[in-house]
């Protein structure tokens, strides 16, 4: 039972990574053209607007953090904000005024920049307790990543008007928010104010994804 257990849990962590990195990787990279071809955006303002995320998460990382600690509901806080970016991709095909697409774009990262500390707080810790293999999991991160970024560009160039990277999107970071919840629970410390574990470097691939898609 306890090995059947740590097999799904082992599921929900790699099909998290798989469909949060296909959500992301449908949006971001392909969001720069759709403001230019679409919304007929200029470049200094697509460079404005692309140039949010990052720093936009610089200040909410910490604070999702202390969150996450002060509550002890990190995969609950993980599933509510990733299913919140999702939703919040979807903006970009409710307006068109280059205002809203500030907005947008500020909350889509404020959102976004939960994704990777807690689900590889989640997943490091897991890993140590079961003695599996974190890079294991990650791959699927990339390999989701890879896979949204050709194949979307395949649709959105042969098949279907380039918004559908909105739709596919908000879909596959709907699912990954179903796979947080069903992610192993955090066990209960009694001194707070510590930050959840995590891993140098694990921000540097979302928030290069910005400025490859600023390119």
């Amino acid at each position: 039972m306890h090995n059947l257990q740590v097999r799904r849990h082992y599921a929900a962590l790699r099909g998290f990574y798989l469909f949060a990195f296909l959500g992301t990787g449908s949006i971001i990279p392909l969001l720069s053209m759709y403001l230019t071809k679409e919304q007929h955006v200029s470049g200094s303002q697509v460079g404005l607007i692309m140039s949010l995320g990052p720093i936009v998460m610089i200040f909410f990382q910490p604070f999702w953090g202390m969150l996450s600690d002060y509550t002890q509901k990190t995969k609950s806080l993980l599933a509510v904000c990733t299913s919140i970016t999702g939703i919040m991709g979807l903006g970009y095909i409710a307006f068109d005024r280059f205002p809203m697409f500030i907005l947008i774009a500020a909350c889509f990262a404020a959102f976004q920049s939960t994704i990777i500390p807690l689900s590889d707080s989640i997943s490091l810790r897991y890993t140590q307790e079961t003695n599996g293999n974190y890079g294991g999991i990650r791959l699927f991160g990339s390999l989701g990543f890879g896979v949204a970024v050709f194949v979307m560009g395949q649709v959105t160039n042969q098949l279907y008007p380039i918004h559908v990277i909105f739709i596919f999107g908000c879909a596959f970071l709907c699912i990954a928010a179903i796979l947080a919840s069903q992610m192993p629970g955090q066990q209960k410390k009694k001194n707070k104010g510590q930050y959840p574990q995590r891993i140098p470097g694990a921000y540097h691939f979302p928030l290069s994804a910005f400025y490859f898609s600023s390119a």
